[in-house]
Order: C-alpha cells, then structure tokens, then sequence
C-alpha cells in the first residue's frame, strides 16, 4: 500500500520500517483531537510532525458546545494522477514534501501598501510546476473545492478550536483576559468583542461557584457578571446563566437582566400583540414564547412554589446551604416588587399568575397594603394590577371588579384618567361576566349599575380635561386635579366648567346628571354657537358654513336625541339666522339636522311652526322670504325619487300622515304668496304649485294603497265607487 503513493520504488529497508511504524502507530487516517493535538513520529535522522491546522479559528456560536474530535480522511484511491487526502498524508510521513509547511501556511499574504491591501499567494508557479503532491492538490481543490465548503466547513474547526483553548484556561481556573485579548489581536474577525465578554461571563460564573469567597465579595463579583450579560443580551443563554446564579444563591438584577433580553429579542413589541390578541402571525407567536422563555427565568424563589407541599431545597450539594425560610422570603417579595415596577407588562403577569397556591392572593393581598410617596403609589398600583388580574385568570370575576373599581377610585397621581376609564370598562366587563357565569343577583347588578354611571361621569371628566388643556391660560394643578381622582358632576360643573366658561362641557355634564333646565339649555346652547363664530373672525363665507355646520353636526349626533337637551327650534331659528347673514344655501341648516339625526318630519313640523309664528327677523334682515325658500327645498327632497325622496326620509307608517300635513301646509303658503309683493314671490308660487301637484298624486296613490286593496278592482260596483271618491276627493283639494 505504500508503493501506491511514493513516486519511486521503496527498497530502502529502514525508510520501510520508518513507514510501517508510521502506519502502526497512527492508522490509514490522520485523526487529530482537542485532547490529543499532535502525534510525534521521530527517527534518528530527522523528526516527523502531524499538527492541527493551529491557524484556523472561528467565532464560536456559544461556549457550551462539548469539545469535538476531528478527523481528516476521505476514500482510499489506488487510481494513479487523482488526488487523495490520505496518500499525501501518509507521504508525508514518510519523505517530507512541500506539503507539509502548505497545510500551516496561510492561503495568503498582504504585500500592498498602508490602507491599500494587496493579497498574493503564498506559492508561486514555480513551485506548483515542479512539486509532484502540490499539482495534485492544485488540480483537486479547482475540481472540487468550492470557497463556500472551504468557510462553512472550516467554522466548525475553528469553534473547536476557540472552545477547546478556552475551556483549557477555565478548567485550570486561570484568567481567560490574557487569552482573549491575543485572540482579539490575532484574528479580530472571527474572535470578537461579544465572544471575549461571552468568556468573561463563563469564568466569573465559575469562579463565584467554586471558589472561596466572603458573600460580599461573590455578590459584588456577580453584579458585575450581569452588568456584562447586559452588554450582549442577544449572546446569553439565560438558563445556563441563571442556573449559576440560583447555585450561587444569587438573585439581584436578574429580573433587569430578563427584561433586557426579553426586549433585545424583540424589539418590536410583537409579543403584546398576540398577548392582547391584536396579532397572531407565527412572528408574534414566536415573540411571546421567546418573551415568556425569559420571564420563567424570575420564578428562582423556593418561596413561592407552583403548587402547595413541602419548599424543596434548590442550592446544588457542594455550595452554601440554601436560604432561610425569612431570608427566602424577602427575596421573593423583592423580586415580584421589580417584575411589577418594570415598564414591561408582560412580565407582570406571566408566571406569577400561573402560580397554583392558595397563598399567593394573601400574598399578594398583603402587598397592596397602602403607602405613600410617589414611588411607593406607583408599585401599589402595579400590585392592584397583579390582584385583579390574579382574581380574572381564577375566574373570581366580581372580585377582579371590586379591586379595579378600587382603582378607578383611588386618590392617586401614579394613575391617569385614561387608565381610570380603561380600569372601569374592564370592571364592567368583569360585572358583566359575573352575572352570565352565576346568573347575577340583586347586589352583582346593583354594582354594575353604579359602575356604568361612574363611567359616563368619567366620560364627562375626560372631556373637561380636555377641554381644559386647550386653554391658553391652562395650569398643571388643574390638570393634575383632573387625572388624580374621579369627580362627580358637581365637583366637573362647579370647579372647572362654570369658572372656566366650558360650555360644551356645561351642557355635557347636565345631559349626564338628567338635570334639564330650559333656560340654562338654551343659554348654553347659544353661547356655544356664539363661541364658535368668534373663532371664525373673518374668515370667508364657505368657511364658516362648513366650521359651524361641522361643529353642530357632531353635538347634534349626540344630544338630538334628546329633546329636552336639543332645543330644536331655537337651534334651527339661530341657525337660519346666520344662514340669511352669510347667504347660505337654503337647505343648510336642513342638511345640518337630518345629518346629526333628526327625522324629517319632526324638523318639518319645527319650520312650519317657525314660519307660522311670522317673526319680523326675517323682514329685518331684508329676506321674509327665506323660510318659505327653505320649505320648498324640503319639499323638493321629499318628492325627488331620484335621491331617494318619500322612501328614505320617511318611515312608512309616518308618510300617510306627513303627506297630508305637507298638502295643507303648501295651501296656506301659497295664499301667503298670492297676497305679497315681494320680488321672490312669484318664482315661490310656482314652485309651490308645483309641488302641489305632486305631492296630491303622492297622498293619493298612497290612499289607494292603504283604504281600496286589489281585490276591489274585481268588482264593478266596489270599482265605480272608488273612483267617484277619487273625484270627490280630487276637487275638494282642487
């Protein structure tokens, strides 16, 4: 078998023997391993050395990786001009080649200038033209090497190789800084910074473990442990790391640490999108399991067990004894204490409320034991936070609404009033939940009806505070007052919205307390249309249309409704008011309260009513005209079938008697007319007659339909006598 890779034929019988103790000693292959990296061969005349490729390294993924053995080999060939691994390796034992410095050489070398680098290959042509082995390795690497296998491949040597060196520093327990910094210096590329702090972390865990120390000392040295784990969060195997600590008897900061990678791994908040239910693409889902992955790391605490039985000791045999039961304790209230001050909310509610002990809601009862300061009212919240969600996720549903009624309520400057509202609608969620699961009762319902007025009141609340800080001469005590506790309507109406002149708010709050009042009604109302016509100045007229019309719009959506609170006909009479002085169209006002909501014959009704009072406003603005234009424009929508007209205005159990009132009411305008001589009288007469005639054919197609049924038209006589009523009918109108 040696004959097949030697060039010329052995005889020598010492080179023989030299070759076969080579092959004994090492076998077909060359094998090289972390624990055994060179095989030396020696021989009298000169000594033979197989090494590892020393100059490869890597960044290694992880440090946890076991140390692996590696093996150079590759198919036996017999074939003459191919290329085999094994051949050259066993020629090079036995005559040395050219080869042997190649396999430690570097592909390349710089020969450029400073900042103007210029690689050349190590051998040059004439060396690969003379040398038989060379020219093969030459041929093999271009048929089968590809730049791709030479750097995949050769990761997994160099983190071999990294892992193997470092763990030979750790085991021996000696300073891995030296280390690293070489390997900072040698291959900056493949060993970075994140790798040497990586190495640090690893060697202080097992220094604090296994060496003897003051306590004081191991938790200073710890500390800073976790400072640097905080520096490479996306690096860190946070169960590794926190399986030392708990070992150790460690656990500051491990809740900052776990929130810190918690963040890094997503830092878009996917993971509260598919908690709250907003996002369930397989991103978010990942998001909250990597998120929950490194919140189960803070339930470290033998104190607060996942189910009720004996506490079970967790300090590995060889370390410190475990905690005492006190000692124990206090760690776990300070470690829910930092989990509930974090800006991160998922981890105030994940394995805490996953715990199954009947002593966690005493527990968490007796930390919402009231304190004062700002710090303290804020972790008295968040703990309220954990109680009620405690009691939602148990099922104990009219308790999660007593706790965050409570919320709503307290005097308190660590919650806003949008988290007031936000605690009241889940209390009505979670009153509402109790009546469905235990079929409610007297004090249950009682309950959800006092929470459901307190929310309109805070409705209320939230309104003068915003409207509040739109005020130029706004004060942080005003607005401070209104997010630190709930008011009643009197305390929103008295201290904020009368001194401060909030009309919108005034009418706000009395339509929320019931309290109808006309005159104050209609005061309010016609100071918020004053109010907002001062803000127009003198902006153009199609502006002020659209700014006034907008604004009544949106009031009337939520007071027309209500009668008593929606002075329809002195909002229409103000209205046209402005509508004459700016020359509106006629049907502004009219498209104003059928879109806010008002039906078309209430408002119809209120224009009759207006133009049968012959106020002398309209003669004094130089138009007596101009309600009677607005009628008939009314009119003409309710007669234009193109738009909709009778079918859409009118529901149909309400049009019979409309059209009648409708046909009356034209009478009496068209007398009006005949006896006026004003210039726009004589368009108005007949347009009046025209919708006369059409709103006549309307009421009576809409008698045939509702007092003579198809079937009379079987019968003769029942025919004859429809239609002499028909006729009857037809000039008694006439």
């Amino acid at each position: 078998m040696y004959t097949k890779c030697l060039p010329w034929k052995l005889e020598d019988s010492q080179l023989a023997h030299w070759a076969a103790r080579a092959f004994f000693l090492l076998g077909g292959d060359v094998k090289v391993s972390s624990s055994h990296m060179a095989h030396r061969i020696s021989s009298p005349a000169s000594p033979f050395v197989v090494n590892s490729p020393g100059h490869l390294n890597s960044t290694p993924s992880n440090f946890h990786h076991q140390q692996p053995h590696f093996t150079f080999s590759s198919p036996d060939s017999g074939a003459v001009g191919t290329f085999n691994p094994n051949a050259i390796s066993k020629c090079n034992l036995i005559r040395p080649t050219r080869i042997t410095p190649l396999w430690l050489m570097p592909l390349a070398r710089d020969v450029g200038k400073p900042h103007q680098p210029l690689l050349d290959s190590v051998v040059n042509n004439e060396e690969l033209l003379t040398e038989i082995s060379v020219k093969q390795l030459l041929d093999h690497t271009v048929e089968t090497t590809l730049f791709r296998d030479l750097i995949l491949s050769g990761s997994d040597t160099c983190i071999g190789l990294i892992n193997a060196l470092i763990h030979r520093y750790l085991d021996d327990a000696t300073s891995t800084d030296a280390i690293s910094e070489k390997l900072r210096q040698v291959c900056p590329s493949l060993y970075r910074n994140e790798d040497a702090l990586c190495t640090k972390v690893n060697e202080q865990l097992l220094k604090a473990r296994t060496t003897t120390m003051s306590r004081m000392d191991k938790e200073r040295l710890l500390q800073q442990t976790l400072e640097t784990c905080k520096q490479i969060p996306a690096r860190i195997n946070l169960a590794h790391v926190f399986q030392q600590l708990s070992a150790c008897q460690y656990f500051g900061d491990v809740v900052e640490l776990c929130c810190v990678v918690a963040e890094k791994l997503d830092p878009q908040h996917r993971a509260q999108q598919c908690y709250s239910g907003q996002q369930e693409d397989p991103a978010a889902v990942e998001a909250l399991l990597a998120r929950k992955n490194c919140y189960q790391q803070t339930c470290l605490s033998p104190s607060v067990p996942k189910s009720p039985g004996t506490m079970i000791q967790t300090t590995p045999q060889g370390y410190e004894e475990g905690l005492s039961p006190l000692e124990a304790q206090r760690l776990a209230d300070e470690t829910l204490s930092l989990a509930l001050q974090s800006d991160d909310e998922l981890c105030h509610d994940d394995k805490l409320l996953e715990i199954h002990s009947p002593h966690l809601e005493n527990d968490l009862k007796r930390q919402t034991v009231g304190q004062v300061g700002q710090q303290q009212q804020t972790d008295l919240v968040a703990k309220y936070d954990l109680l009620w969600k405690f009691y939602e996720k148990s099922g104990q549903f009219i308790a999660a609404a007593r706790v965050l009624s409570r919320l709503a309520d307290a005097h308190s400057t660590a919650i806003s009033l949008p988290m007031r509202i936000e605690y009241l609608s889940r209390a009505i969620v979670c009153a509402r939940a109790a009546e469905t699961s235990s079929f409610g009762n007297a004090v249950q319902g009682q309950f959800l009806y006092e929470m459901e007025e307190k929310m309109d009141v805070a409705k209320v609340q939230s309104q003068v505070l915003e409207a509040v800080s739109r005020l130029p001469s706004r004060d942080a005590d005003t607005i401070s007052r209104l997010h630190s506790d709930l008011l009643d309507v009197t305390q929103l109406y008295e201290q904020f919205a009368e001194p401060l002149g909030l009309w919108e708010c005034k009418l706000a709050i009395l339509h929320c307390a019931n309290h109808y009042d006309s005159a104050l009604v209609t005061s309010i109302w016609q100071n918020i249309i004053n109010a907002e016509v001062k803000k127009l100045g003198h902006a153009d007229t199609e502006t002020k249309l659209a700014t006034l019309g907008s604004k009544m719009k949106t009031l009337g959506r939520t007071y027309a409704q209500s009668e008593q609170f929606f002075p329809l006909e002195f909002l229409v009479k103000t209205l046209e008011t402005y509508s004459v002085r700016w020359n509106g169209p006629p049907g502004w006002v009219v498209f104003i309260m059928l879109t806010a909501g008002v039906s078309f014959q209430r408002l119809f009704a209120v224009y009759n009513r207006l133009y049968g009072a012959k106020d002398v406003v309209w003669q004094a603005e130089g138009k007596p005209n101009h309600l009677l234009k607005v009628l008939a424009d009314m009119l003409n929508r309710l007669v234009d079938s193109s738009t909709g007209g009778l079918a859409a205005l009118v529901p149909t159990a309400d049009r019979r008697a409309l059209i009648g009132q409708c046909v009356e009411a034209v009478g009496v305008y068209l007398t009006d007319l005949f006896c006026t001589t004003h210039a726009t009288s004589p368009a108005l007469i007949a347009e009046f007659r025209t919708l006369q005639g059409k709103l006549e054919l309307i009421c009576n197609e809409s008698f045939k339909c509702n007092f003579f049924p198809h079937s009379c038209h079987s019968s003769p006589i029942l025919f004859l006598l429809f239609r002499l009523f028909e006729a009857f009918f037809y000039f008694s109108f006439s």
